[in-house]
C-alpha cells in the first residue's frame, strides 16, 4: 500500500491569482490538523501545501474572510483523502451557521460548487463521512464571488463552461432537441465590455439562448463560432444560458464546451500571457478549446492508461499509452494522427483496442479502427541493459472496397504520457531538429526514422502546438529550432496510397542511451524479442498445468472463460515484474514507484520463487541487505538509481526481510546465502525486540483507554496508511513482526542454529500475547465486531487483515468470529460495487482477499473477487492493474503506477 497522500499536480487550474481592490485576506482554523498540514495551508494560494485532519469523523475547516463578502460558490481541491458526505455552511458572526450546500456523494478530485449569492464573513466545510481510511485533506479552498464568479485562480478575462446539465423539455417546439442549461455570474467589471461566447463541438445544429432570448443559431460543421452576448446579459447577476442542440441521439449532459470572454482581444491577450508565464496553464487551456483528441488525455482531465515497454535489469523504460502515444524514459512523447482521404483523425475519431503479442508477451499493440483503414501500432524494447532501444511500428491497412490515400503524422511534443497528478505532465523540448542523415534530435534523445519520411517539420516560435498545423494539412518547412521556453514541437510525416486490402508499415527507433545502437531491421528485432520472452516465460507452462495449481484456478473461477484469463494474466504480469526490476532492485513501477519497497519486494520475491526465478530473489536479498542500519532497522524504501534510503519508518520491513530469506531458503536450500545473512537476521530481530520493549509501559496498563497499546510495536506510518508521522500502532506491522520471529525460528531449527531459539520463542510468545490482547481491547474499546487495522482508530482495513491470513500465516490465531465478520463485511462492499450506477474507488491489493476467503471456505465469494478484479484491468487487453481503480475509469486521479507489479505479484501468489 503506497503513499496515496502524494500530491497530484492540479492540472485543472491556471495558477495566476487575480488581485483587485476587493481582494480578500483569509484566515483559517480547523477541528484538527497535522503539524505539517495546518488549516492555513488550504488558503495559502499554493497547491504544494494542504490541510490534513485527524483520521476520524466528523472534522471541519473554517475560513474567516476578514469582512462580509457576497459568495456564489467555491471550489474544493481535495487530496486523496476526501469527504463523501459534507456540508458547506456560512455565517456572518461565526456562531450562527446556515447550510448552503450539502452532499452525500462526493468522490474527491475537484468539487465545483455553486449556490445562490449569500453574504458571509465565515465559511465552514463540515466533513461528516470520509471517502478513505485516512482523514480529510484539502490542497486549496477557492472562493467564488460576484466579482470572481469562477474562483480566484482563474483568468480575469474569460472562463470555460463544460459539463452542462440536461434540462427537461416541454412543448412541441423542443421536439428532436436536447436542452442544456448553465446559470453563471458575469462580473460587474465586464459591464461595458463586448462580452462574447465561443461555442465548441456541440453536435449537429444548435441554438443559443441567453436569459430566454435567442442569441444565435449555428451548425456543428461550422468552425467555432463567436457570438456577442452583451446585449442579453445582466452583469453582476446570475444569467441563464441555454443550448438547444438538434440531435435526437444526445444522451445525458452535453459534452461540448463553451468559452465566455470579456472580449476577443482580452481573450487573445490572456492566452499569450499564459504561454509566456505558464506553459502548463497555456496548454491546459488550449486543450479545453480544441477538438477532443488533439491533446493528451490528462490535459482535459481524463485518465489515459498506459503500459511499460522495456528490457530486464534496465534502468530506463518507455511508456506506451492506450492511444498509441509513446514516451521514451521521462521525456517527450510521440503521438500518431492520421489523414485519410482529406479527413484529419485523432484517437477520438476511431475505435481503440489494445492487446499483447501472443496474448501475454510484453510487446503491446494499440489498434485504430476507422471506417476505411485500420492502423496497428506495435511497441517493444530490445537490446542489452543500459543500451536498450524502444521501437514502434505503424502498419496501416485499407479494409474498404475503395482506394484510400493519406498521411501518417507522428507528432513530437513536450508532453509526457505520465500525467501531472503522478509527477508527469508538461515537459520541455528545447531543441528539435533533423540532420542530413534524417536522424532527429529532441534534447538529449535521438529519433531514428527506420522508414524514410516524406517530410519533417518543426513549429516556429510564434506557432502554437504542431497539431493545429496538421489539422489543416500543413507541415512546417522549418527543420530545426531552439526554444528557450521549451515548447518546441514537430512532426514526422509519411504518405500512403493503398488499394483495397493492402497495407504499409512505417517504423521508428528511440535509443534510450547515447551508446544504444538501434537495429535497422525492426521485423528481425521484434522476432528476437518475442522469442526471448517466450523462452523466459516458458517455465510457467508446467506450473500452470500442475494439478494443484490448475484445481486452484478452477476453484476460483465461476465463468467458463475465467481460467484462460487467469493463466494469461499470470504470464503477462510475471513479465511486467521482470521489466520493472532495475538491476537487483525489485520495483513496483517505472515512474511514480521507481524505488524498491521491502514490503513489495517480499511479496514479489515470493511470486518469483514460485515461478522458478530464484537468482533474481538471491540478488535482491544481497543488494537490499547492504542498506540495513547498524541498529538492525530495515529501511522501508531504497531508491536504487540514487543509492538512497528513504528515512520513513515503517516497522513491517523487519519481518518482511526475514520472510524473504526464509522463502528463498525453502526453495533453494542455499546455505551460503543464509550463512552470509544470519548476522543480519539476528540484528533485525534485536531491533524488533527493542521496538517492542519501548511499548512495555506500565502507564498503558494503568489506564483503561490505553491498554491496547501495551507491548506491541510502537507507532509508525506502517503500510503508508497512517500518515502523518509518527502514525499509529498498526497491526500490519505486528503481524509481520510475528512472521519474522516464526520464520527465524524455522531457519534456526532447520540449520542447527539452536542457541538463540529460547530467546526467539520467548519474544515471539510475548509479542503474540500482546498483539491479540491489543486487538481484543481495541474491539471492546470501539465496540466493533471486525478486526481493526490499528489500535488508535479501530478502523476497518480488510486488505491489511488479508495480509495477516495469506502472507503472515496468522489465520489459526485470529479470533475466528471476528475474522469471518470482517471478510463478510468486505464482500458486502464487493457486491455493492456490482450494482448499476456504483461509483467510487478501491485498490486491486484486494486480490489477497480471494485466497483469504477461500481458506475460510467462502469459495464462491473468493471467485467473485477474482472475477471482479479481472473486469477492472486497464486497458483490458494488456492484463494489468493500476494501484487505484476508479469507477468511472476515465476520471483523472492518482493511480500509482502502470502496471503496478506488487499487485501483479499478489495475483500470482493467489493461485500458486
Amino acid at each position: 500500500m503506497h503513499d496515496l497522500r502524494i500530491i497530484r499536480l492540479l492540472w485543472s487550474l491556471v495558477l495566476l491569482p487575480v488581485t483587485s481592490g476587493g481582494a480578500v485576506e483569509i484566515d483559517a482554523t480547523a477541528s484538527s490538523a497535522g503539524e505539517a498540514f495546518p488549516a492555513k495551508a488550504a488558503v495559502d494560494e499554493h497547491f504544494g501545501t494542504r490541510w490534513s485532519s485527524d483520521f476520524s469523523d466528523p472534522q471541519w475547516i473554517m475560513l474567516d474572510l476578514g469582512r462580509t463578502v457576497r459568495l456564489t460558490g467555491l471550489l474544493l481541491h481535495w487530496e486523496y483523502a476526501y469527504a463523501y458526505a459534507y456540508d458547506i455552511q456560512v455565517s456572518t458572526n461565526g456562531a450562527d451557521w446556515r447550510t448552503v450546500f450539502s452532499t452525500t456523494s462526493g468522490d474527491g478530485g475537484i468539487d465545483d460548487i455553486s449556490f445562490s449569492p449569500v453574504s458571509a464573513r465565515y465559511l465552514r466545510v463540515f466533513c461528516r463521512n470520509r471517502g478513505t481510511q485516512f482523514g480529510y485533506s484539502l490542497f486549496e479552498i477557492d472562493l467564488k464571488t460576484e466579482d470572481e464568479p469562477w474562483g480566484r485562480y482563474q483568468p480575469a478575462d474569460f472562463f470555460v463552461l463544460k459539463d452542462w446539465p440536461r434540462e427537461e423539455q416541454q412543448g412541441a417546439d423542443h421536439q428532436g432537441a436536447a436542452r442544456f442549461r448553465k446559470d453563471v455570474f458575469i462580473p460587474l467589471a465586464w459591464s461595458n465590455a463586448p462580452v462574447f461566447m465561443r461555442v465548441l463541438d456541440t453536435g449537429n445544429s444548435w441554438t443559443l439562448f441567453v436569459n430566454g432570448k435567442k442569441a444565435h443559431t449555428g451548425n456543428a460543421k461550422d468552425a467555432p463560432v463567436s457570438v456577442p452576448i452583451a446585449p442579453f446579459l445582466v452583469c453582476g447577476a446570475e444569467n441563464t444560458l441555454v443550448l438547444r442542440v438538434m440531435d435526437r441521439g444526445v444522451e445525458g449532459g452535453m459534452t461540448g464546451r463553451v468559452l465566455v470572454a470579456k472580449s476577443p482581444r482580452a481573450f487573445a491577450q490572456s492566452m499569450q500571457a499564459f504561454r509566456q508565464k505558464d506553459a502548463a496553464a497555456y496548454y491546459k487551456l488550449s486543450a479545453q478549446l480544441a477538438p477532443r483528441g488533439y491533446y493528451p488525455y490528462w490535459l482535459t482531465g481524463q485518465q489515459g492508461y498506459w503500459t511499460v515497454v522495456g528490457v530486464e535489469n534496465d534502468w530506463k523504460e518507455s511508456l506506451f499509452c492506450q492511444d498509441g502515444t509513446v514516451e521514451p524514459y521521462k521525456s517527450f512523447s510521440i503521438t500518431p494522427f492520421l489523414e485519410v482521404n482529406g479527413r484529419f483523425l485523432t484517437r477520438e475519431d476511431v475505435e481503440l483496442t489494445q492487446e499483447l503479442a501472443r496474448g501475454y508477451l510484453p510487446l503491446p499493440r494499440v489498434s485504430w479502427k476507422a471506417p476505411d483503414v485500420r492502423m496497428d501500432i506495435d511497441a517493444f524494447c530490445w537490446g542489452p541493459e543500459d543500451r536498450s532501444t524502444t521501437y514502434v511500428n505503424y502498419r496501416i491497412r485499407n479494409h474498404s472496397a475503395q482506394p484510400v490515400s493519406g498521411r501518417l503524422y507522428l507528432a513530437i511534443r513536450p508532453f509526457e504520457v505520465n500525467p501531472p497528478w503522478q509527477w508527469g505532465g508538461f515537459t520541455r523540448i528545447d531543441h528539435l531538429g533533423m540532420d542530413s542523415n534524417t536522424v532527429i534530435s529532441a534534447n538529449e534523445y535521438k529519433i531514428y526514422p527506420l522508414s524514410r519520411p516524406m517530410a519533417f517539420g518543426v513549429t516556429s516560435v510564434e506557432d502554437t502546438d504542431i497539431v493545429h498545423s496538421l489539422a489543416r494539412g500543413k507541415i512546417p518547412e522549418r527543420r530545426n529550432i531552439h526554444r528557450s521556453d521549451g515548447q518546441a514541437s514537430g512532426v514526422i510525416a509519411y504518405p500512403f496510397a493503398l488499394p483495397p486490402g493492402k497495407g504499409r508499415s512505417f517504423s521508428i527507433a528511440l535509443p534510450l542511451y547515447p551508446e544504444s545502437v538501434p537495429e535497422k531491421d525492426i521485423r528481425r528485432a521484434r522476432q528476437v524479442c518475442m522469442d526471448h520472452w517466450t523462452a523466459r516465460l516458458a517455465g510457467l507452462d508446467a506450473l500452470l498445468n500442475d494439478e494443484a495449481v490448475s484445481n486452484r484456478i478452477t476453484s476460483l473461477s465461476r465463468k467458463e472463460d475465467t481460467p484462460k484469463k487467469i493463466r494469461t494474466t499470470i504470464r503477462a504480469n510475471l513479465a511486467y515484474i521482470l521489466i520493472n526490476r532495475d538491476g537487483p532492485a525489485i520495483q513496483p513501477g517505472s515512474r511514480s514507484y521507481e524505488a524498491s519497497w521491502m514490503r513489495d519486494g517480499a511479496v514479489t520475491a515470493l511470486a518469483l520463487l514460485r515461478c522458478g526465478f530464484t537468482n533474481e530473489v538471491r540478488d535482491y536479498i544481497a543488494w537490499y541487505s547492504r542498506y540495513i542500519f547498524d541498529d538492525g532497522r530495515v529501511p522501508a524504501i531504497v531508491i536504487h538509481n540514487r543509492n538512497e534510503v528513504n528515512p520513513v519508518k515503517e516497522y513491517d520491513s523487519q519481518g518482511e526481510f526475514i520472510s524473504v530469506i526464509r522463502q528463498y531458503y525453502r526453495y533453494t536450500g542455499d546455505d551460503a546465502l543464509l550463512d552470509r545473512q544470519w548476522t543480519n537476521i539476528l540484528r533485525v530481530l534485536k531491533y524488533l525486540e527493542t521496538l517492542r520493549d519501548s511499548e512495555v509501559q506500565d502507564f498503558y496498563l494503568a489506564h483503561e483507554d490505553q491498554r491496547r497499546y501495551y507491548g506491541i510495536l510502537p507507532k509508525s506510518v506502517s503500510h503508508e496508511g497512517y500518515y502523518p508521522e509518527p502514525g499509529n500502532h498498526s497491526y500490519w506491522d505486528n503481524f509481520w513482526a510475528l512472521k519474522g520471529w516464526k520464520d527465524a525460528m524455522e531457519l534456526a531449527g532447520a540449520t542447527g542454529r539452536t542457541n538463540d531459539l529460547p530467546w526467539m520463542r520467548r519474544e515471539e510468545a510475548e509479542l503474540r500475547d500482546a498483539v491479540y490482547a491489543s486487538i481484543s481491547n481495541t474491539m471492546a474499546f470501539y465496540n466493533i465486531r471486525y478486526i481493526p487495522g490499528c489500535a488508535e482508530l479501530g478502523d476497518f482495513d480488510a486488505s491489511s487483515l488479508a495480509g495477516a491470513v495469506v502472507l503472515c500465516d496468522e489465520m489459526d490465531h485470529l479470533p475466528r468470529e471476528a475474522l469471518l465478520f470482517s471478510l463478510r463485511r468486505y464482500y458486502a462492499e464487493v457486491e455493492r460495487r456490482r450494482e448499476p450506477g456504483w461509483t467510487g474507488s478501491f485498490s486491486p491489493y484486494e486480490i489477497r482477499l480471494a485466497p483469504a476467503l477461500s481458506a475460510l471456505g467462502m469459495q464462491d465469494e473468493a471467485a467473485a473477487v477474482v472475477e471482479m478484479l479481472l473486469e477492472h484491468q486497464h486497458p483490458y487487453g494488456w492484463h494489468q492493474w493500476p494501484e487505484a481503480v476508479y469507477v468511472p475509469a476515465d476520471q483523472g486521479a492518482y493511480i500509482g503506477d502502470m502496471p503496478h507489479t506488487w499487485i501483479s505479484a499478489g495475483f500470482i501468489n493467489a493461485f500458486f
